[in-house]
């Protein structure tokens, strides 16, 4: 578990990896440390006559019926055979990731990008299928299910970004917009799978196509993309199955807790599922003796004997009754019952806009920590019980960051719409009324607008999360192309 768990954050920085700052004046310059700051010049343009004539995701009709998770499979076993022909491909691809196409070594990249032609194909081929399930043994193999392959889905990633990037300079937009979709299909399938680490990486992935698009929004023939983002689904990437996945993982893994309300376990049962727990979540490493580890669990649970009886007694359950009952079993429900509500508790905070969420969520989180705090240091168990929760708000942020990012792009759409009409930037977000503006994710109301000269600024505050992690806030430089910038 604490393998996986910090496989999870190491995802979660990389996700996070800030971009460069620009500051338009002193004042901006004094923010800058607070904010990821990106400048983009792009070309007045209203919409398309037809309006959805671009699409970044597969139309109904064009769809494939099937399951696209074998193809994707193929196009992992083709990246196998690359790699094992050139073992530093994946070095040359992340090297290349985040450079403009001028400043990179154009004919190494073109026989790169020939050796990805047969993976491209399969994920093009993915893209179309009108599901995709993965169809791994979660349910029943919990923490022993094996994860996909997050690093080749990465590095295919970066092979269609880096694809994307090439036609978009060569100004074959048409063919840009295509790998964008099919790169747009791979995290976002990948990004629904069955944990949260799978949902991060689709995220990471999904999040780095939209920087794609940001160079496509900024070349001169650019077609307006405000409604090929708007129609795009809304989350992007679902996360509600791998929410449930990591969170009920406990259970997963401890059948008989699920079975413990229609049968009694006698205490030698309560204590081999403990030592399951222990195992799963390696705190047994904290305690290289055997016999005192068991001894401190067992002195925790007679400790929490007293309270576990007065919770089945307000459950309607008699004094004789309970007593008749062992008392590890006793310790066990309360134990459970504990579990059940502190995860409705935080859980259900995940059903609202994060904006909303935010108080309901530190309160929780609060609360957690008082019990942790509260607990005997020797109830590993507990402890156990309580460990995935931290994952549903950094999931929640995640994503909502992701559709922060869309909702951007989408206003930066609405300014160009504006600019073709009037041959300028509005003064304010309210003039826009050709489309609707979209508003911030993160807080519930409108991006921070201001126009400077002939500059425009679009901003997302910094935020706070109930872990008290400052996460920075987002700020768009808009100029448009031709225009003298004060």
């Amino acid at each position: 578990m604490k393998k996986k768990t910090s496989c999870l954050f190491l995802l979660m920085l990389i996700a996070c990896v800030s971009q460069s700052h620009t500051a338009l004046s002193q004042e901006a310059a004094s923010n800058s440390s607070q904010l990821d700051t990106r400048t983009m010049t792009v070309t007045p343009r209203a919409e398309p006559e037809y309006a959805l004539a671009l699409r970044l995701e597969t139309p109904y009709m064009a769809q494939q019926a099937g399951n696209g998770a074998p193809l994707y499979h193929l196009a992992i076993s083709l990246l196998t055979e690359i790699m094992g022909r050139d073992s530093a491909i994946e070095d040359r691809l992340s090297q290349w990731q985040d450079k403009p196409v001028d400043a990179l070594p154009l004919d190494v990249v073109q026989t790169t990008l020939t050796e990805f032609d047969r993976v491209f194909h399969y994920l093009e081929l993915g893209s179309r299928k009108e599901h995709c399930h993965w169809d791994y043994p979660v349910r029943e193999e919990g923490y022993r299910c094996a994860l996909p392959n997050l690093a080749g889905y990465r590095t295919m990633s970066r092979a269609l970004w880096l694809k994307a990037r090439v036609e978009i300079s060569q100004g074959t937009l048409s063919q840009a917009v295509d790998s964008l979709r099919i790169a747009l299909a791979l995290g976002r399938n990948l990004g629904q799978g069955s944990w949260a680490v799978e949902n991060i990486v689709g995220v990471y992935l999904v999040s780095h196509a939209f920087d794609e698009i940001e160079r496509l929004m900024q070349h001169p023939d650019a077609p307006n993309l405000y409604w090929a983002l708007t129609a795009l689904p809304r989350p992007l990437v679902d996360q509600r199955q791998s929410m449930q996945a990591d969170l009920d993982s406990l259970a997963m893994e401890l059948p008989q807790l699920r079975t413990s309300e229609q049968r009694i376990l006698s205490n030698q049962e309560v204590i081999q599922l403990w030592d399951r727990v222990i195992e799963v979540f390696e705190e047994a490493e904290d305690y290289p003796d055997p016999w005192l580890l068991r001894t401190h669990i067992t002195l925790a649970a007679m400790e929490a004997y007293p309270k576990a009886r007065k919770y089945l007694q307000r459950q309607g359950m008699s004094p004789d009754a309970i007593e008749a009952l062992p008392v590890l079993y006793v310790v066990l429900k309360h134990q459970y019952h504990q579990w059940q509500v502190l995860h409705d508790s935080i859980v259900k905070w995940y059903h609202v806009p994060y904006w909303q969420a935010q108080k309901g969520l530190n309160e929780a989180y609060v609360h957690m920590r008082e019990t942790r705090r509260r607990r005997n240091s020797f109830d590993v168990v507990g402890k156990a019980f309580q460990g995935p929760f931290h994952i549903v708000e950094r999931v929640h942020f995640v994503n909502t960051r992701l559709q922060r990012k869309i909702a951007i792009l989408r206003c930066i759409e609405a300014l160009r719409i504006y600019a073709g009409e009037h041959g300028t930037l509005p003064k304010s977000l309210q003039d826009i009324t050709h489309v609707p503006v979209p508003r911030d994710p993160m807080f519930g109301r409108a991006f921070v607008y201001e126009r400077i000269g002939e500059q425009a600024i679009i901003e997302s505050p910094t935020t706070h999360s109930p872990l008290d992690d400052e996460r920075k806030g987002i700020r768009y430089v808009i100029t448009l192309a031709g225009s003298s910038t004060r």
